[in-house]
């Protein structure tokens, strides 16, 4: 699975360097504004999974609910603010 993505990358840099359009994208790349918000498109998700995650554990360990009303309350929850 590395390796076939290892070559589809490999293929599409070579069909960028071909393409003028495509090789903008190659040039913004490198900028450092780009490198941040990647980084930050990344650590964003994570903030809010390792809350529902420690929410999960509060809820379970410190208040003693059971495992089925814990899950029912954080797919709510999740539900709920998707559709808002």
């Amino acid at each position: 699975m590395l390796l076939a993505g290892l070559i589809m990358l490999a293929g599409h840099i070579r069909n960028a360097l071909k393409n003028p359009v495509l090789g903008l994208t190659c040039i913004l790349q490198r900028g450092l504004l780009f490198h941040t918000a990647m980084l930050i498109y990344q650590f964003i998700p994570g903030v809010f999974t390792g809350v529902s995650l420690i929410t999960m554990l509060y809820l379970q360990n410190l208040l003693c609910m059971p495992d089925s009303i814990t899950g029912d309350m954080i797919s709510c929850t999740l539900t709920c603010e998707w559709h808002s």
